[in-house]
């Protein structure tokens, strides 16, 4: 009895203990998977044609492509104005800065615009670098910038060559 005892404890011990065979894991079944890449010619053409507009002319139809808007190039010329703070030009209330307020303005991280008639620039140096300081040094009296007018979605930017 002490010997079968023994023998269903070691048998035990070892199927515990991963000392018998290792038992054989189930191959799972893969399905292969349907390929889902379209060529680049044919989104191409798919997507042209769900963008193409008809025009109907005297009873055919033809298919046009959709017109692509053309890059805005920036145009140079030379601005005369002032310098005012954005915020101020935004409420309709423009006003000429001293250097002073300007300097004040900027130092609380206020924007300083260029103002020329009824329109306000945002002015970056050719660095593309935000010129406040520079503005700063202008501010107080009309002045002339040099320079490239750039209109990026509706804002007014000039990139300045030169101030005087």
């Amino acid at each position: 009895m002490k010997k079968l005892l023994s023998l269903i404890t070691v048998l035990a011990f070892l199927t515990s203990c991963g000392g018998g065979a290792k038992k054989a894991e189930p191959v799972k079944e893969t399905k292969e998977a349907e390929p889902v890449v379209e060529t680049v010619a044919e989104v191409t053409d798919s997507v042209a044609v769900e963008e193409a507009e008809l025009e109907v002319t005297e009873g055919t139809t033809e298919a046009t492509e959709p017109k692509k808007e053309a890059k805005k190039k920036a145009t140079a010329g030379e601005w005369t104005g002032y310098v005012c703070s954005l915020a101020d030009y935004i409420m309709d209330k423009p006003k000429k800065l001293s250097t002073a307020e300007a300097k004040a303005l900027r130092e609380k991280g206020r924007m300083l615009a260029f103002i020329t008639g009824d329109k306000a620039y945002i002015v970056y140096s050719t660095s593309g670098v935000y010129a406040g300081k520079r503005l700063v040094k202008k501010a107080g009296k009309d002045f002339t910038i040099k320079g490239k007018l750039k209109n990026l979605g509706g804002l007014q930017v000039i990139i300045a060559d030169s101030y005087n």
